[in-house]
């Protein structure tokens, strides 16, 4: 199935992916998480909820780039690469 552009949809990569763990990685550290593939955000965004099941974002961060003001790390809009998982 491929959507307007000529890609794959994601309701047809969905059924490929469903329940899959993702190894999630910024430059700083990486995470894993279950991947779900959804029509609902744009194509090439990952989102993933902060405190949620296994996905400690925590550990694709830094406090380097923290507010100074704040503390408040850069937690969104961070470039990320997703491959397959590494058994733990």
């Amino acid at each position: 199935m491929s959507d307007e552009s000529g890609g794959e949809s994601a309701t047809a990569a969905s059924a490929a992916f469903r329940a899959s763990v993702a190894m999630v990685s910024t430059v700083d550290g990486s995470c894993r998480a279950v991947v779900e593939v959804t029509d609902a955000i744009r194509a090439g965004v990952v989102s993933i909820p902060h405190g949620f099941g296994t996905a400690n974002v925590n550990e694709m961060i830094t406090t380097a780039g923290a507010d100074p003001l704040s503390g408040m790390t850069i937690v969104s809009g961070l470039p990320v690469e997703v491959g397959p998982a590494v058994a733990p």
